[in-house]
């Protein structure tokens, strides 16, 4: 037991190397040129996004009341007062 508990720290140094390893290997495979470029893109636009949906919103807001307001009179309910 105390052989098991003895080796266990150095599997966990053992380990951490090889995460760590692991980890930079996969870093170097993710700066393509390509990963670069969707990363700017996507810094450039993701701050865009909340405006993209207000700006829709305003729009779809005020086409809602421009058909609301320019309905018939007869919608209205003002047919009865026509003679």
């Amino acid at each position: 037991m105390n052989a098991l508990l003895a080796n266990s720290g150095e599997t966990l140094m053992q380990a951490a190397d090889i995460a760590a390893k692991t980890k930079s290997q996969l870093k170097a495979k993710q700066t393509s040129g390509v990963q670069q470029f969707l990363s700017k893109f996507a810094t450039i636009f993701t701050p865009l996004i909340p405006g993209f949906i207000a700006a829709g919103l305003l729009l779809g807001i005020a086409t809602l009341i421009g058909t609301v307001m320019h309905l018939p009179a007869d919608a209205q309910g003002d047919a009865g007062r026509r003679s």
